[in-house]
């Protein structure tokens, strides 16, 4: 009653067209307050969140250290990571020439990359492997053979090839080269072997001997001698330029028969 009584007394003094007025400016804030609340509740199910999730502190932190490196930091950082690439890559390069320089051509024809390169390695590779396995087969074939060889049988031969006498005559610069090799206890002495070639018509130039294991070692260099009728002198001349030829084999022959 009492509030009905204020309302006509209201409506007596103030008009009706300002009490509507106040009426709505006194309900203004509580719809704005409405509004705000139902879009806080609205806005997170607009993008699926929820709004007890917690913040994403992942960017925080990945910004906080961005914002922390200055501009000099990064770009020392950036110079060094491409120095360090520049590094593995000459290296690699050096080892890749390394490589290439290990191998026989026909692993190489036609290969450019280092991944090729790497392929047809560990190929050569299983190929030398299969090489050295033959190889030792046939050294094993080899040693069981030399072991059916009786010792006595084997120091016979080597005996007999201690006991042999080699020589050699052939032509040279200045005339004759003869080379031999005596064994000592034949008792060929070097004298001897200069008064045959001097009876054969040569003169000696050069004489070189030396004792090696048993056996005597010599070189003998020797010119054609060649009766000057007109001087009255004698000569050494080179058979070659004089046009006079040696019959060398029958100088072989002769030395051989002379080593006995």
């Amino acid at each position: 009653m009492e509030f009905i009584s204020s309302m006509e007394f209201a409506s007596s003094v103030v008009p009706c067209d300002e009490i509507d007025e106040l009426l709505q400016l006194s309900s203004a804030p509580f719809q704005q307050h409405r509004i705000q609340e139902d879009t806080l509740l609205v806005t997170p199910s607009l993008y699926n969140g929820d709004v007890t999730s917690k913040p994403d502190n992942s960017r925080r932190r990945k910004s906080s250290v961005t914002q922390d490196d200055t501009p000099l930091d990064y770009k020392s950082k950036k110079v060094i990571h491409r120095d360090g690439e520049r590094q593995r890559r000459q290296e690699m390069a050096a080892l890749n020439r390394s490589l290439r320089s290990l191998m026989p051509l026909e692993y190489l024809k036609g290969r450019r990359s280092m991944s090729d390169n790497m392929h047809e390695a560990v190929k050569y590779i299983r190929h030398l492997q299969k090489r050295v396995e033959e190889l030792r087969e046939k050294r094993d074939e080899l040693t069981n053979t030399s072991d059916q060889v009786t010792e006595n049988g084997g120091s016979k031969c080597l005996a007999s090839c201690v006991q042999e006498s080699t020589v050699a005559v052939e032509t040279s610069r200045t005339g004759v080269r003869v080379t031999g090799s005596i064994p000592l206890s034949r008792g060929v002495s070097v004298s001897i072997m200069l008064d045959l070639l001097l009876r054969e018509g040569l003169v000696v130039v050069s004489c070189v001997s030396t004792n090696l294991e048993e056996r005597l070692i010599l070189s003998i260099e020797s010119e054609v001698l060649v009766v000057d009728s007109l001087n009255a002198g004698v000569t050494a001349r080179n058979p070659v330029d004089d046009g006079r030829s040696i019959n060398l084999s029958e100088l072989q022959k002769k030395l051989t028969d002379l080593m006995g």
